[in-house]
């Protein structure tokens, strides 16, 4: 920081040029304004009833004295010139005091728009201590969300891979599945993470319906053989259950007569049991 050496002996030269460098000096001071912001209370201007006390504010990058007065709507910048006599007889302005106060003018600021700056004190109680801190928001915001999006949920996702969110990653262990609902009192779906079904499946001669098939030739014998799907079975006998070559046949509870046998032969292919379905992905939350 600049200074002047004045406890000297000798003479000191108190000269226009010294006084105005003592000017300049403080002028720095005004760079305070720039830290605080415009239409700033530094300090005082306190509003007790309808009155405002004195105090110090930053205006449009300079800081000026307030001069408390009754309160107003809106702030100027009050000049006071005071005149000294030279040397030479003539009379000179030599002091300009500027403050600010209430008052109307050509160039005013309303009172509403000043604001009280914080002292570092303050800013870390109202960043971190207060329950309307900043940190103290982002705490509560933070816990809302772990309890809106618990860890461990699982969405679908109908987008690529590469545009899944933060915060979330691909949980493969749905891939070629669907959910079922949980049901505790069923065996086959009481136990969580457990896969149960098959994308295919084979009909066996158990899963038919018990059905029985009587073919009967209504014109006697001769009738024609389509393959291997038709016999004919002739000179079958209730009661008897025999035919020529000695097969033993199920008592059907029909009269004697001439009677077909149908075996059914089909491809064997397994049903799909596949649902209509959408092809998606499922993600997990893992937290942020």
């Amino acid at each position: 920081m600049n200074s002047i050496n004045v406890n000297q002996t000798g003479g000191f030269p108190l000269t226009t040029d010294v006084l105005s460098y003592i000017q300049n000096a403080y002028k720095i001071f005004n760079a305070m304004s720039g830290i605080s912001g415009d239409l700033i209370i530094l300090s005082g201007c306190e509003v007790v009833g309808n009155t405002v006390s004195d105090g110090v504010v930053a205006i449009e990058g300079e800081i000026y004295p307030f001069q408390g007065t009754t309160l107003g709507s809106h702030v100027f910048i009050k000049e006071v010139n005071t005149s000294k006599i030279f040397e030479d007889g003539s009379q000179k302005t030599v002091l300009v005091e500027k403050v600010a106060t209430f008052g109307s003018s050509t160039k005013s600021y309303p009172w509403e728009s000043f604001r009280r700056v914080l002292n570092n004190r303050q800013i870390e109680e109202k960043s971190f201590t207060e329950e309307t801190s900043l940190l103290k928001r982002l705490e509560k915001l933070e816990e809302r969300v772990k309890k809106t999006v618990p860890l461990g949920l699982v969405a679908i996702w109908d987008r690529p891979a590469s545009d899944i969110p933060e915060g979330w990653v691909e949980h493969t262990e749905m891939q070629g599945v669907v959910p079922v609902g949980y049901k505790s009192n069923d065996d086959s779906f009481n136990r969580i993470g457990t896969t149960v079904g098959t994308k295919e499946e084979k009909v066996e001669l158990k899963n038919l319906p018990n059905i029985k098939l009587d073919l009967e030739n209504q014109n006697g014998s001769g009738f024609e053989i389509l393959g291997d799907n038709l016999k004919n079975i002739t000179s079958w006998h209730r009661g008897g259950g025999q035919w020529a070559e000695g097969h033993h046949l199920p008592e059907w509870g029909k009269e004697q007569g001439d009677y077909l046998k149908a075996i059914l032969k089909g491809g064997e292919e397994p049903i799909n049991n596949i649902q209509p379905s959408r092809i998606v992905k499922f993600i997990r939350f893992v937290g942020f």
